[in-house]
């Protein structure tokens, strides 16, 4: 059973993943295709959470069942599953890839349990952090896992800097203060480490549970729909728009990120 959970993809599914995302097969499993794949993930696969706050189910972190909902039925999903299927595609064009428990930050508290998965990258002896599952502020590219070292992407600056022996913070600037985003565990983890935190996401009276949350990042922005309102962001322009029916949502769900779901009702969404 747990064997399903880090299924190697088939040549046809690595290029039916890369088309999912616009790009072609690298030439090389280099840090710059890297980059590459990482920015043009976060473009066309949207972070979700429909399962658990339209649904109320737990997703499947089978790799079989992650391909056929992410790359054939073109949805999104959350970091176990986003990192769990994006970490497969890297194995499968030649990098070397581990797993990692997170911890995300409310202000300056984590939170206690380790409810998100990272992926660490291992090239040239350098380990390279890599994120697109992320559904807050996170990198564009991938990041050198090195304590105090200021890296800018795309205009956004990130930062390492140690929690505890074994975690380490990334951070990120704003309005010239350091702000925590998440902490992580320098030790890796396997599949099935994740199946419980997940079944926990979906499952316990938090966020994630109860608010509808999809997030992608356009090459000039990006869009976030929390609740019933859908915020697109494009340079300094910022638009919101509130939908007070389920079929505008879903109508919005559509164009926005591409998610098709089936309307069942017209009563009007919660939130």
């Amino acid at each position: 059973m747990y064997r399903k959970l880090d299924e190697s993809l088939r040549a046809e599914e690595v290029r039916a993943y890369l088309e999912r995302i616009g790009l072609r097969r690298p030439a090389a499993a280099d840090r710059a295709a890297l980059d590459a794949i990482i920015f043009a993930h976060q473009c066309s696969v949207p972070f979700e959470n429909l399962d658990s706050a339209e649904y109320r189910t737990a997703p499947h972190l089978e790799t079989s069942r992650l391909f056929d909902k992410i790359v054939r039925r073109r949805r999104g999903g959350w970091c176990f599953e986003l990192n769990s299927l994006f970490a497969s595609l890297l194995k499968a064009l030649g990098y070397s890839v581990t797993a990692h428990f997170a911890r995300v930050y409310h202000g300056d508290e984590f939170m206690t349990k380790p409810l998100h998965r990272v992926n660490l990258v291992q090239i040239g002896g350098a380990s390279l952090y890599c994120d697109v599952g992320f559904g807050g502020t996170t990198p564009s590219a991938s990041l050198v896992v090195e304590d105090g070292l200021r890296q800018e992407i795309r205009g956004e600056v990130f930062f390492f800097k140690p929690c505890t022996a074994r975690w380490i913070s990334l951070c990120t600037e704003a309005n010239g203060a350091a702000l925590p985003l998440l902490t992580f565990d320098r030790e890796s983890a396997i599949a099935v480490d994740f199946t419980v935190p997940n079944a926990f996401g979906a499952s316990a009276n938090i966020r994630f549970r109860d608010t509808r949350i999809v997030k992608l990042r356009r090459p000039d922005g990006k869009l976030s729909l929390e609740g019933n309102t859908l915020t697109k962001l494009a340079g300094e322009t910022m638009e919101t728009r509130t939908f007070l029916t389920k079929r505008e949502l879903y109508n919005a769900l559509a164009e926005a990120f591409g998610i098709e779901l089936e309307l069942d009702s017209e009563h009007s969404p919660s939130s």
